[in-house]
Formats: C-alpha cells, sequence, structure tokens
C-alpha cells in the first residue's frame, strides 16, 4: 500500500513539472496573462470613478442636496380610546404624536382659530385621522399579535409609517401613553 502512494505522488510531481515547462514553452500564454491583468485593472479604474471615488464634481454635488435629518418638535396627545380585538376582546390605547419640528406650521392649521395653543389646533385638524387610523388597523387584530414588548414595538413602527402616509411625512414618532388590553 505504500508502495502504491510513493508512485502516485511521484506520478502527480512529474505530471506538475511537464505542465510548468510546457508553460514556459507557449507565447500566448504571458500575453493572455497580461491582456487579463489590464482588463482588471481597467474595470477596477472604472468602478471607482463610477462610485464617485474619482473626485468628480457628481459626488460632492449629491452629498450637499442631502436634506438634513429630521429633529422633533412639538408633541401632541390623542385622547385614549377604546377598539373591539377578535374574540371579544378589547384594547384601550392612548397615544402621543411627536411631530417633525415645524410640522405643526407648515400643515396650515387652517381649522384651529379658535383653538388656543399650537398643540390644540393640529389635533382639532388631524386628531380625527389618527384616531381612525387606530380603529382601522386595530379593530379585528389578535391579543397574541401585541402581547410581548416586539409585538407592540412592531405595532408602533407600523403606526408611524401609516401616520406619515396619511399626514405627509410630519409625525417624527409615536408613544403609548396607554396600552389596556382584556
Amino acid at each position: 500500500m505504500a508502495d502504491k502512494k510513493a508512485e502516485k505522488t511521484e506520478k502527480s510531481e512529474k505530471d506538475s513539472s511537464d505542465s510548468k515547462k510546457s508553460g514556459k514553452r507557449t507565447k500566448g500564454g504571458g500575453m493572455n496573462k497580461l491582456l487579463l491583468v489590464a482588463v482588471l485593472l481597467l474595470g477596477a479604474a472604472a468602478g471607482y470613478v463610477l462610485k464617485g471615488g474619482g473626485g468628480g464634481s457628481a459626488g460632492a454635488a449629491a452629498e450637499t442636496t442631502l436634506p438634513p435629518p429630521p429633529e422633533p418638535g412639538m408633541m401632541v396627545s390623542i385622547a385614549p380610546l377604546s377598539v373591539n380585538l377578535a374574540d371579544n376582546h378589547y384594547l384601550k390605547i392612548g397615544l402621543a404624536v411627536q411631530l417633525v419640528d415645524g410640522a405643526e406650521t407648515t400643515e396650515g392649521g387652517g381649522h384651529g382659530g379658535s383653538a388656543a395653543t399650537p398643540e390644540d389646533a393640529w389635533l382639532a385638524e388631524h386628531g380625527p385621522v389618527i384616531r381612525d387610523l387606530l380603529i382601522s388597523e386595530l379593530g379585528g387584530a389578535h391579543v397574541s399579535e401585541f402581547a410581548n414588548a416586539a409585538g407592540r414595538e412592531n405595532l408602533r413602527n407600523h403606526l408611524l409609517e401609516k401616520a406619515n402616509e396619511h399626514l405627509e411625512g410630519s409625525v417624527y414618532a409615536l408613544y403609548f401613553t396607554e396600552f389596556v388590553m382584556q
């Protein structure tokens, strides 16, 4: 058995030395390698330039046109409401809506003439939208969907996304102020 292994290693060494010798004899092998290296270098250079690493003005212009991230603004409390869930359960939920800074003034506030504060004006105009969102998104849901912290966090993110769809991105965050299931 040891003789067979020795024969195999001698044979493989002989084959590899023959292939090395034959590689030196061909003229086209060196040219193909040179061509391959040139193509790879050109591809890398093109990728560098296209990704903005070339120092062109396109990369700098894209950086300056990005808007700054939104800042938190005023907080508005939505009165708690009860929502019917599946299987004869209900959820009493209260929310605080934190607006993007400046959203309370850019929204128009046309209906808030008799309101005492900007919060009251915003609530008079947009409170029904938030309450309807809660009812339509939570009505008929199962208690198990938000019985744990991860479920409530998923619910918060979903409601935030939906609120921003309805209110054109003016909601910075949502906070549960009351969350009672029965």
